[in-house]
């Protein structure tokens, strides 16, 4: 599945899997700027107002082509991986055959103006893997780096969870798309 949706007023629309990327798509539409900027700052983003996100959010500073930081992780992708990634380098985790793609579409979501969901399959070191569902959101700080706040929830879909060894990893994407947040959607590499 490859394919960009609508602009939309409710996430009902979308079909997320998870109630986490529907309750981040509302909260996101509620804090847009009405200045007419696509790209909130990171200030309007209050985690208070969204206490359950927490568990599931992941911040990421976008750097360069070759380095996106993990700044926090909630505990529940801690958990379920078995190693806190903040610090780390998120592109460090993307197998080669992935990585290109993964790091054109970060930068997607801020050249145009959008936000991405998509599933994926992890590996952890444990053997275990999980399809997680991810739906990210631009935000830029007042210095002007680009954030990515993004929720990633397990979902249980069988045909798309499989077992996996080695390291923590993201094996591929199944389905990834992105939404129009009211700039357009970006062109397909």
């Amino acid at each position: 599945m490859d394919k960009a949706l609508h602009i939309a007023e409710s996430a009902d629309e979308f079909g997320f899997l998870s109630k986490q990327s529907r309750m981040l798509f509302d909260y996101f539409k509620k804090i847009q700027p009405d200045s007419g900027e696509a790209i909130p700052h990171r200030d309007s983003f209050d985690p208070m107002k969204v206490p359950r996100l927490l568990p599931n959010i992941l911040m990421m500073e976008l750097r360069s082509e070759q380095e996106c930081v993990f700044r926090l992780v909630g505990n529940a992708t801690i958990e379920r991986s078995g190693t806190n990634p903040q610090g780390m380098n998120y592109f460090d985790l993307l197998p080669e055959k992935i990585k290109a793609s993964c790091v054109s579409n970060m930068f997607a979501i801020f050249r145009q103006p959008c936000a991405s969901t998509g599933l994926q399959v992890e590996s952890y070191t444990n053997g275990e893997a999980a399809t997680v569902e991810v739906t990210s959101f631009p935000f830029m700080d007042k210095d002007g780096l680009k954030l990515v706040i993004a929720t990633a929830t397990e979902v249980f879909v069988d045909e798309l969870t499989l077992p996996r060894e080695g390291s923590v990893s993201l094996d591929h994407w199944p389905a990834h798309r992105f939404i129009d947040i009211g700039a357009g959607l970006p062109e397909r590499a």
